[in-house]
């Protein structure tokens, strides 16, 4: 089970896009995207334009591209459009309905090497229970499902702005204790990765992205991966 975190705009949705892209770049592998926030057409439009370089702005204004921009979405277009990558925008699913699905998807699609869940606060929790409590029983059952189906389960979640905020600019990395909602969440993960970018604080910041390894299992915990952040793409 892998978490990924982060505060609203950080990147958190488009860090999970690239892990998949890379994942199934291997035209063998296949991966599996549920987002309950975002629609198919919108991760399509992100994932094609991360793949060309461009702004997701310049599909949804194709008058405006030049022909130069033309040929970038073609070449995106050939990178991504035979990738096993699969996505269902359905809303109102339950932990379990991800998991009836994942396991029927496997059996389907017996490559696929990776599930998604884009996010944690948008799913159907039992509200019978506490709100914490209920949020730790779908990362208990994700990580159950990801050893019985043998393929990682990533859940992706939001970090808690205010405790950030609060903290002085230079303070403000996130750390897995800022998870929202639920310390289940931070214990049951086998990988924790938390996505900051000083730009949303501080316009002159540089077009930087942090990736903080807040926990890890087989790694070294703190470490910290650097990328360009440009047109809203890594």
């Amino acid at each position: 089970l892998i978490i990924v975190g982060g505060t609203p705009g950080s990147g958190k949705t488009e860090k999970l896009i690239s892990i998949i892209k890379g994942v199934t770049s291997n035209q063998e592998n296949g991966a599996l995207m549920f987002s309950l926030e975002m629609s198919n057409k919108q991760l399509v439009e992100r994932a094609v334009s991360g793949s060309a370089g461009l702004p997701v702005s310049a599909l949804r204004n194709p008058q405006n591209l030049t022909d130069n921009g033309w040929g970038l979405v073609g070449n995106g277009l050939s990178k991504i459009i035979n990738n096993n990558f699969y996505m269902t925008d359905q809303v109102g699913l339950t932990v379990s309905d991800i998991i009836a699905i994942s396991t029927r998807h496997k059996q389907d699609h017996p490559n696929t090497k990776l599930f998604a869940v884009d996010y944690a606060g948008l799913l159907d929790l039992d509200s019978s229970k506490r709100h914490d409590l209920a949020l730790g029983e779908v990362s208990r059952k994700l990580k159950l499902a990801a050893k019985e189906l043998k393929t990682p389960f990533i859940l992706l979640t939001q970090l808690n702005s205010k405790n950030i905020d609060a903290r002085p600019l230079a303070e403000r990395l996130p750390r897995a204790s800022d998870i929202k909602d639920s310390s289940r969440l931070e214990d049951d993960a086998d990988l924790i990765l938390l996505c900051y970018r000083e730009k949303v604080y501080a316009e002159n910041a540089p077009d930087i992205s942090e990736t903080v390894l807040a926990k890890a299992r087989h790694a070294v915990k703190g470490a910290i991966y650097y990328e360009r952040f440009i047109n809203g793409h890594f």
